[in-house]
Parts: structure tokens; sequence; C-alpha cells
């Protein structure tokens, strides 16, 4: 219902699961994007977004190069600058720290900063391990895909 709410919505709704995974889309529009345009007072035509806007952001998701998070981030800047994604003067910034360096980074400082956890982890305690992951998101400020905070911090504590 959301969806059909508005004809210019639905039509780059459309125009959007053209490109990306419609599950992805749907959840997106019908929730995130949704719920900034209503707290703007906006439809979608007095938004300033394009669809292929959309398209760009949704991509950066399913392919977890950001989370859904960093994606809301993202569109409120996009809704409030008026801006495409890449126009945006914070996009290397968010998107860059995606980049499995920086994150592995974050992994390596974690490690080193809570040596207490790392022990309690080799004794098998998996609450020191959410801890572990907790400061990674910490220091990527919650930007780091938690699939890949996890992988490379299971790749550096078993050569720990």
């Amino acid at each position: 219902f959301v969806l059909t709410l508005e004809k210019d919505f639905a039509d780059a709704f459309e125009k959007v699961c053209g490109k990306i995974s419609s599950g992805i889309v749907a959840s997106f529009m019908r929730g995130v994007l949704r719920k900034q345009l209503n707290y703007r007072a906006l439809n979608w035509r007095g938004s300033g977004i394009d669809y292929r806007y959309l398209i760009e952001l949704l991509e950066l998701v399913e392919k977890k190069r950001i989370t859904l998070k960093v994606a809301e981030k993202l569109l409120v800047l996009m809704l409030d600058e008026k801006k495409s994604l890449k126009q945006l003067p914070v996009y290397e910034e968010f998107v860059g720290i995606e980049k499995e360096r920086a994150v592995e980074h974050a992994v390596m400082k974690a490690i080193q900063e809570n040596q207490g956890a790392v022990k309690d982890f080799k004794k098998g305690e998996k609450k020191a391990f959410h801890f572990l992951a907790g400061k990674v998101m910490q220091l990527t400020k919650g930007k780091a895909d938690p699939t890949v905070v996890q992988k490379l911090l299971i790749k550096y504590l078993k050569n720990e």
C-alpha cells in the first residue's frame, strides 16, 4: 500500500527494481525512504531525489559495501542537500570505510587494545567476541559491515 500511495513513488519503485533486488528496494522505500519523506512533509516529486540516486545508494547496500544504517544517513544528506550520492562531500568518507583494509586496521587495533577480551575469547567466552566486534564498530563509527568485521576478527584471533 505504501508503495502505491503516490504514482511517482510507485514509478520510481519499478525503475529501481529493474536494477536492484526487489526485496531490498521494497524494504528501503517502504521503511527508510517513506519515513524520511514523511518527516520532511515531502512527497516523492518534491523530494529532489531521482530514482537513479536510489539505484546508486541501494547498489552499495546490495553489494554489502555499506550497511542499511549508513544508507539511511546518506539518504538524509541527499534529501537535505538535494544532491546525488556522489555529489555529497562525505561520500568517500562513508563508502571508503567499507573497504576491507580500513576495517582490517580497526580489527587489529581492537585486538591490540583489548587483550583481556582476547584471552577470554580463547577460553571460549562468546561475549568476548561480541565485545571485540563492538569495539571495531565503535572504531569505524558504525560504518563497517558486521559480516566483514566478524570474518576479520575470526581470522586475526586464530593467529593471536
